[in-house]
């Protein structure tokens, strides 16, 4: 709703009449309400918005929207100097673009001996959880533990208790450090992949909790009201955070910092760290 009473393209789509002046109310800072009306001829489009970003913050959004097109929703890169490879996923797409992308990335971390990788969720509103799935199966875990959901059908609600999924691992197992960057953009499937590392102790999390939280609402079903004509929609399935022992709690990061200086502090990690293979040796008295 936000979105939509905000555009003129939102509230031609509410029915609501754009020809005249129309009349927004406001709350400011102090908690003084105050009204503002505007017109059509008072809405930006796009190229003035960029124009204004561009003035005041010296950031240019058409290069960098174009640049975000050319690499795609998911794309890596390698920094052989602090030895850690990055996978920017801003949608949690499952297809074969991923799926190649992942395993292109991973064949590459084992050929150069990378020891840390980073996923990059910080623009991720989510998708498919089998993103996750498919990063957990490049892991060197055997096993991993799943959330809990009801199911509303109809009249029947269906419980799914909490599983231990068998690992089906890939080629190119990774031994090394994990790191996942969340923000408060990091929503639904995304939220889902930093709880998946964080609550079966596969990773560590670097930046702002998530925006929304693990014990919560899905699986939604769209509907239109026959009297008004509105588009609804209504969850029905209630999902339960993995790690029990934290049910109704966020996604808090290991690691808190602004979003914007998550890749730092990884980085700041990679060098100061333990390497999580050579630490299991020890322990198991291999090595030196």
């Amino acid at each position: 709703m936000k979105t939509r009473i905000s555009t003129l393209e939102g509230l031609r789509y509410l029915g609501i009449d754009t020809s005249g002046e129309m009349t927004y109310n406001y709350i400011s800072e102090d908690g003084a309400p105050f009204d503002l009306a505007v017109t059509a001829a008072d809405y930006l489009i796009l190229d003035e918005v960029y124009d204004y970003v561009e003035a005041k913050l010296g950031e240019d959004l058409r290069t960098a929207d174009e640049s975000d097109d050319e690499k795609g929703f998911v794309y890596y890169e390698i920094d052989e100097e602090n030895s850690l490879a990055v996978l920017t996923l801003n949608e949690c797409d499952y297809n074969s673009v991923y799926r190649n992308t992942l395993a292109e990335m991973f064949q590459e971390v084992a050929e150069k001996g990378i020891r840390n990788v980073a996923v990059d969720l910080r623009s991720n509103s989510g998708g498919s959880s089998l993103v996750a799935d498919e990063f957990i199966n490049y892991l060197d875990t055997e096993t991993y533990k799943d959330w809990a959901c009801e199911w509303r059908m109809h009249y029947f609600l269906v419980p799914y208790e909490q599983s231990v999924c068998t690992n089906r691992q890939k080629e190119n197992v990774f031994d090394g450090n994990v790191y996942v960057l969340t923000s408060v953009f990091s929503y639904s499937a995304a939220m889902d992949f930093a709880m998946l590392i964080q609550d079966n102790g596969l990773g560590t999390i670097v930046g702002e909790p998530c925006g929304n939280l693990p014990s919560s609402y899905g699986e939604i079903v769209r509907y239109r009201l026959p009297n008004s004509g509105i588009y609804m929609q209504i969850s029905t399935k209630a999902w339960h955070r993995v790690d029990t022992s934290k049910e109704g709690l966020p996604i808090l990061p290991d690691i808190e910092c602004p979003a914007g200086e998550a890749l730092e502090k990884v980085m700041e990690c990679c060098n100061t760290q333990p390497d999580v293979s050579v630490t299991a040796q020890v322990q198991r008295g291999e090595g030196r």
